[in-house]
């Protein structure tokens, strides 16, 4: 099974340097976000490493690639 989740640009950045293979096709929605596909098994060990702060899925990926 597949999400469709918006990220920051930025963040796909993160995303790709991390080798996520199963991240899916992307497409710009403006100059700064994109929609992406991924698999539910990335999407739900992001969401498990979540904490109160963080507002976006952008926020996990981005804390946990540094």
């Amino acid at each position: 099974m597949k999400f469709v989740v918006l990220l920051k640009k930025s963040t796909l950045h993160a995303l790709s340097e991390h080798a996520v293979t199963e991240m899916g096709p992307v497409v710009e929605i403006n100059q700064t976000e994109a929609l992406v596909m991924l698999s539910a098994e990335v999407v739900t060990r992001l969401i498990a490493l979540a904490r109160p702060e963080d507002e976006r899925i952008d926020d996990v990926i981005t804390r946990l690639a540094l």
